[in-house]
């Protein structure tokens, strides 16, 4: 009921984004969707079932993102819960914080910076 819920939300406000089933083995694992817009890339979410976690999936995604981002000259942008253990993965991938609201973090990742990093 939350998932329906989320991606309800998520369809409503980022109309036209890229909403994908991540596989494994042809087996579901996890979804990944993108907005991109003329402005951005922005990756609405991103998550893997738990037994997934610590694998590098994340990790080969967001650097597919990361050269989708550099080849279109875009910035890559996400928000993430300022607790998740996926901020340290999106630092050590070169994104920085832009702004926060007390829980919720905006990232970015400018495709002249994107180059240098993983």
């Amino acid at each position: 009921m939350q998932f329906r819920a989320q991606s309800w939300n998520y369809r409503s406000a980022y109309i036209g984004a890229v909403d994908q089933i991540i596989e494994l083995n042809d087996e579901p694992i996890g979804r990944l969707m993108v907005h991109e817009t003329e402005a951005e890339i922005l990756l609405v979410d991103i998550a893997l079932l738990p037994q997934y976690h610590n694998l590098g999936i994340g990790t080969k995604l967001l650097q597919q993102l990361k050269f989708r981002s550099r080849e279109a000259k875009k910035p890559l942008r996400l928000h993430v819960l300022l607790t998740s253990p996926g901020v340290r993965l999106y630092q050590r991938l070169g994104f920085t914080r832009i702004a926060d609201d007390g829980v919720y973090m905006a990232m970015e990742l400018l495709p002249e910076r994107n180059e240098a990093i993983g």
